[in-house]
């Protein structure tokens, strides 16, 4: 499909609705309630109270020419996909404003240079990812996404500068994962749909983790990406798994960990050392381990505790309402006083 180090051109058709446009709409339909206004005039029995969202792989052009289920001007597809789908005949307000937005959202006709390389080796800032973690605190992360054989599609500007970038993994079968779009205008979507026009293939968003996690060493911006390839391939496809293999990592900040600084929460999750003790804390008597906000701070030495060696070892001042060692309370007309508490 591409060949690495190679730079190629794709043109965008005409009418391509952006990236911006695409997330109007989305919204737009969002707030549609069908069982009011204009909506329920058309469809007086409609029980449903939403407008169900527009299918993940639908195109957004402006105009499909052609032969196919839907052609024909944007709001027109819509409609005609709401009414075979599930029976409802859309306004006429929805359809113009609809058009409204996509329309003034459709591009001029535009090219992008791109090419592919699995040499994840540049420097921090070169495509447009300046301040990213992979080149600073979570380069272990990098590391590991190219000892698994992800690639990376990369964007050029006409002077031949980088300017963007975006994550790529190869399946079986001509089917790519991509996620972590960074530079390009649109984010992510804008490359799917760079690299669907560039493969004549689909793309469809899905929910994308590693090892199920969305953070960590190998991070996922909001836990999606997409998935390329034919159409017949995407469809029962609606998560994917990288499945990499990573060193234990912190559960909280996501960096690696080994026996040195490696912590169990009082529900057995994984933290470095830092972490651990802005959370949790052993109790320096039975041993075990207590969330903070379950233990007690104790005097002189500032120590938490948990409550049950609390009540075997301790007493709280009536005056500084501190808790000391019992051998360090002394009684005094039946009140409790720490040693710097004790009446003269």
């Amino acid at each position: 499909m591409f060949d690495f180090n190679k730079r190629y051109t794709v043109s965008m058709p005409l009418g391509t609705i952006t990236a911006s446009g695409i997330r109007e709409i989305e919204r737009f339909i969002q707030l549609q309630r069908i069982n009011q206004g204009d909506w329920i005039e058309r469809n007086p029995d409609e029980k449903r109270i939403y407008l169900n969202p527009l299918p993940e792989n639908w195109n957004y052009q402006w105009v499909i020419t052609g032969r196919g289920e839907y052609v024909g001007t944007f709001p027109k597809r819509v409609s005609k996909y709401y009414w075979q789908e599930y029976q409802l005949r859309c306004p006429n307000s929805f359809v113009a404003e609809l058009g409204q937005i996509a329309r003034r959202n459709s591009s001029d006709e535009s090219s992008y240079t791109i090419d592919f390389t699995d040499s994840l080796d540049w420097d921090s800032g070169d495509y447009g990812d300046s301040g990213s973690c992979l080149w600073g605190s979570n380069s272990r992360g990098l590391e590991i996404m190219q000892d698994n054989g992800v690639q990376a599609v990369r964007f050029y500007n006409e002077s031949g500068d980088g300017y963007g970038r975006a994550w790529l993994y190869p399946l079986a079968d001509d089917l790519y994962v991509l996620w972590n779009g960074y530079g390009v205008n649109g984010g992510t979507i804008a490359v799917a749909r760079v690299l669907s026009q560039f493969w004549g293939v689909s793309y469809k968003k899905i929910g994308l983790h590693n090892n199920g996690n969305g953070s960590g060493l190998v991070y996922v911006n909001s836990d999606r990406g997409y998935l390329l390839g034919q159409a017949d391939k995407l469809t029962d496809r609606h998560s994917y798994d990288l499945g990499f293999n990573v060193p234990d990592c912190c559960d909280d900040c996501g960096y690696e960990v080994n026996e040195d600084n490696r912590h169990y929460s009082p529900n057995n999750d994984i933290y470095c050392e830092d972490c651990f003790f802005e959370r949790c804390d052993y109790c320096p008597h039975c041993g075990d381990t207590f969330w903070r906000d379950d233990m007690y701070e104790t005097m002189p030495h500032y120590e938490n505790v948990c409550e049950v060696c609390l009540d075997r070892h301790y007493t709280r001042c009536d005056n500084c309402e501190n808790y000391y060692r019992d051998s360090a309370i002394r009684e005094y007309k039946k009140v409790n006083y720490c040693e710097g508490c004790i009446p003269e």
